[in-house]
C-alpha cells in the first residue's frame, strides 16, 4: 500500500507541477501586430520595431518608410506578449484616431485580423493625447532592450 502511494505521488506532482505552468504560459494568444517608432525631419528617415504575436518576432526597421528593412532581433515569449495585449486593450491606443504628424514625429501601428490602426503624431506636443500616446510608446520601448 505504502509502495503505491509513494509511486501516485511521484506520479501526480511532477504532472501537477507541469498543469500549473502550462495555465500560466499556456493559453490561447490574441493574434497581433504592432508597430512603432519614430522620424521624419530633415532626413525623413524612420527607426522602429514591430512585435508579431505569430511569429513572436521582435523585429527591428529603419529607412525612408515605416516597416522597411526589417531585421530579426529576437523571439518573444507568451507572457510578454500577452502583457502588451493587455496593455494595448487598457490604453485605448488600437481605436484612437490621430493623425497629426509633425516635424519629427512618432508612429504606432496595431493590426488584428480584420482591423488595422495608425496612428502618427508630434511627440513634442503637451496634450493630454500625446501624453497617453508618448507613456504607451515609452512601455513598448522596453521590449526591444
Amino acid at each position: 500500500m505504502r509502495i503505491k502511494m509513494i509511486a501516485y505521488l511521484v506520479f501526480l506532482i511532477p504532472l501537477t507541477i507541469i498543469g500549473c505552468c502550462s495555465s500560466k504560459c499556456g493559453g490561447k494568444l490574441t493574434e497581433y501586430q504592432i508597430s512603432w517608432g519614430s522620424g521624419g525631419g530633415v532626413t525623413g528617415k524612420w527607426n522602429g520595431y514591430t512585435i508579431d504575436s505569430k511569429s513572436k518576432e521582435l523585429l527591428k526597421w529603419s529607412g525612408m518608410i515605416q516597416e522597411k528593412n526589417p531585421e530579426h532581433l529576437k523571439k518573444m515569449c507568451n507572457s510578454k506578449l500577452k502583457t502588451i495585449y493587455q496593455e494595448i486593450e487598457k490604453s485605448g491606443v488600437s481605436t484612437t484616431i490621430y493623425k497629426e504628424p509633425g516635424n519629427m514625429s512618432r508612429y504606432i501601428k496595431i493590426t488584428t485580423p480584420g482591423y488595422t490602426n495608425t496612428i502618427i503624431w508630434n511627440f513634442n506636443l503637451q496634450t493630454d493625447l500625446a501624453t497617453k500616446l508618448n507613456k504607451f510608446y515609452d512601455f513598448l520601448n522596453k521590449y526591444p532592450n
